[in-house]
């Protein structure tokens, strides 16, 4: 996002600090969820699961923003290793222990009839999720990571089909999809901003 400019003189940009409420809107949307999910009897595995993953995804998140912010200014190899590898790992896989304890609350949750729930939303966010699970997982450098967990998912989906969970099929299922396909382009997952796709 670096179009979006610097702030003053102190180097960094416009994109580090508005990437501080990332973690909020994201966890906070996820928590809630949770919390609606549970209902009067909260499950306190999922939240413990929930809670752990929301703490390393934020570890992670604040280790990549940082590193990322002072690489920006004075490059090194110290700083790539905090900002790619070590930054983008932690916080993926945060955000998938998130993701794993609200695939377990939609398990609980019969699949509403057609009339009751609206497929186009449904369609929205399953291409949403899926698309943008798998781009972070390319650009961040954590495609292993990112096919392994939408596999686990995926098969999670098919284990309960039944119930709510059932729509980690169409959008994990994407996201494999899009990582097969741009592995085999690439024959590899070099990062799409290395070979010219970023849209920054």
């Amino acid at each position: 996002m670096a179009p979006l400019g610097s702030v003053g003189s102190s180097g960094t940009r416009w994109a580090d600090w508005l990437d501080l409420l990332t973690p909020v809107l994201v966890l906070g949307a996820a928590g809630y969820a949770l919390y609606v999910a549970g209902g009067q009897q909260p499950n306190l595995a999922r939240w413990l699961v929930f809670v752990i993953g929301a703490v390393v995804y934020t570890e992670g998140h604040g280790i990549h923003l940082a590193a990322n912010s002072i690489n920006n200014v004075s490059s090194s190899d110290i700083a790539h290793l905090w900002d790619e590898p070590v930054g983008h790992y932690v916080w993926h896989l945060g955000v998938s222990l998130v993701v794993a304890a609200l695939a377990w609350a939609g398990s609980g949750f019969e699949f509403p009839s057609r009339r009751s729930w609206n497929r186009r939303a449904a369609i929205i966010g399953v291409v949403a999720v899926g698309v943008t699970y798998a781009t972070n997982g390319l650009e961040g450098g954590t495609a292993p990571l990112g096919l392994t967990v939408s596999a686990g998912l995926m098969a999670w989906g098919v284990r309960h089909k039944s119930t709510v969970a059932g729509l980690l099929i169409p959008t994990f299922g994407l996201s494999i999809l899009i990582f097969a396909i741009y592995g085999l382009i690439h024959r590899g997952f070099p990062q799409p901003s290395e070979v010219g796709w970023s849209i920054f």
